[in-house]
């Protein structure tokens, strides 16, 4: 199963890298591979202006893990991202929102509490 609002317009025929089990949802990529590793307001962003839609995959509701930074806590190892769940400006769902908002968002993020991963604790 294709999952695009573009696959009617797709002239091209896709090819799997391995093997595809019935069922299973079959996805386009639309960035490119710097893009991939942009931040998700950009990324978001881009597809909005681009392509016309926000996206609302796992990646891009998730926690930024684009923006980690090492735990400053000197007995671990793990990387701090920004909390996705408390405020949405610090990186959750910005969905709805027009591209001066999401860049309040993105500049209040600087404000926002950052969560390691591995310790668990906040900074």
């Amino acid at each position: 199963r294709q999952q695009s609002a573009a696959a009617a317009s797709v002239v091209a025929q896709p090819r799997a890298l391995r093997r595809i089990e019935a069922g299973e949802v079959v996805s386009m990529g639309y960035l490119s591979l710097q893009m991939l590793v942009a931040c998700r307001q950009a990324r978001r962003e881009l597809l909005r202006v681009q392509k016309g839609f926000l996206c609302a995959c796992d990646r891009c509701r998730g926690e930024d893990r684009t923006r980690a930074l090492p735990c400053p806590s000197p007995s671990c190892s793990g990387f701090c991202v920004p909390e996705a769940d408390e405020d949405p400006d610090c990186g959750g769902d910005d969905s709805g929102r027009d591209g001066a908002a999401a860049a309040e968002g993105e500049a209040a993020a600087e404000l926002c509490s950052w969560r390691c991963e591995r310790c668990g604790e906040r900074h």
